[in-house]
């Protein structure tokens, strides 16, 4: 199960400054990383989520099965592909 990143853009404060979102998608995410800017200035702030009971953040086991072999040199390389 793949969870790409929740974007939403364009959110205005209230009267007091404060900003409140709440949707149900979030459920799915551990932290929500706030970003403010105008002309002149760049803000964030990380906030964790409350952690609820039924859902699982999903992961994967990257551990290497098969060793590999110590008397030959070795390559890393990864590919990235743009969506």
């Amino acid at each position: 199960m793949k969870i790409s990143p929740l974007q939403v853009f364009n959110i205005k404060p209230d009267t007091a400054g404060n900003i409140n979102y709440r949707n149900e998608k979030l459920k799915n995410y551990s932290s929500l990383l706030i970003v403010v800017a105008d002309k002149d200035s760049v803000t964030q702030h990380l906030k964790s989520l409350e952690e609820v009971s039924d859902v699982k953040c999903p992961s994967r086991d990257l551990t290497l099965k098969k060793a590999l072999d110590e008397n030959k040199g070795l390559t890393e390389s990864r590919i990235s592909l743009s969506m």
